[in-house]
C-alpha cells in the first residue's frame, strides 16, 4: 500500500475493533496556511481476508467513518447469525 512518493508522508494506521481483518491507513490532517482550512485526507483500506483494497479522500476528517464504511462492506459472515461473544485476555483458554 505504500509507494516510493508517499514516504514522505505521514500516515496513520486505524483497524475497526469489530473488524480486525480490515486496515485504514490516513494521512495526518493538516491545514492551509493561506485559507485555515483543513486539506483533504488520502486514506488507504485493505481487508486481509479477501485483499480487497479502496483508496479515497476525506476533507472533513472523519476518516474512521470511511474505514468502518469499507469494513461493513467486507465483514465475510452472515448478518442473521449470531456474533460470538468477545474473548478478553483475563478469560483464559477453555
Amino acid at each position: 500500500m505504500t509507494s516510493s512518493s508517499e514516504s514522505n508522508k505521514s500516515w496513520r494506521t486505524w483497524r475497526p475493533p469489530w473488524a480486525a481483518h480490515v486496515v485504514g491507513r490516513y494521512e495526518r490532517r493538516t491545514w492551509d496556511e493561506a485559507t485555515g482550512l483543513p486539506e483533504p485526507q488520502q486514506i488507504e483500506m485493505l481487508c486481509e481476508q479477501c485483499e480487497a483494497k479502496w483508496k479515497t479522500s476525506c476533507a472533513t476528517g472523519q476518516v474512521r467513518r470511511h474505514i468502518g464504511a469499507f469494513a461493513m462492506v467486507h465483514l465475510h459472515r452472515d448478518p442473521l447469525e449470531p456474533v460470538p461473544p468477545a474473548r478478553r485476555a483475563s478469560d483464559g483458554d477453555p
